[in-house]
């Protein structure tokens, strides 16, 4: 956890998702908080980036949580049965 202080400001901050499927497939994603953020309000669903099933069962907004408390760098990381693997970091 970083201290308030320390903590870059939140319109300067990225969600990055990482996606390898077990098939080879690889698909990054960087997203500035503020547009996360602005979407979640919104209503829309990061869930579809990649039509991964994992990214639909992550609770954006739960994340978007960690990060106001100070969490930042790898908040969850996902290995499916099937190989696939999916990573989100803030940074």
């Amino acid at each position: 956890m970083v201290d308030k202080k320390l903590r870059k400001p939140f319109e300067e901050m990225i969600l990055k998702i990482i996606v390898e499927s077990s098939e080879g497939d690889k698909v990054k994603v960087n997203l500035p908080l503020p547009l996360v953020k602005m979407g979640l309000e919104m209503g829309m669903k990061f869930g579809d980036v990649a039509n991964k099933e994992e990214l639909n069962t992550i609770d954006f907004a739960k994340v978007l949580e960690m990060v106001d408390v100070g969490l930042v760098g790898k908040l969850i990381e996902v290995e499916t049965k099937e190989g696939d693997v999916v990573k989100i970091f803030v940074e």
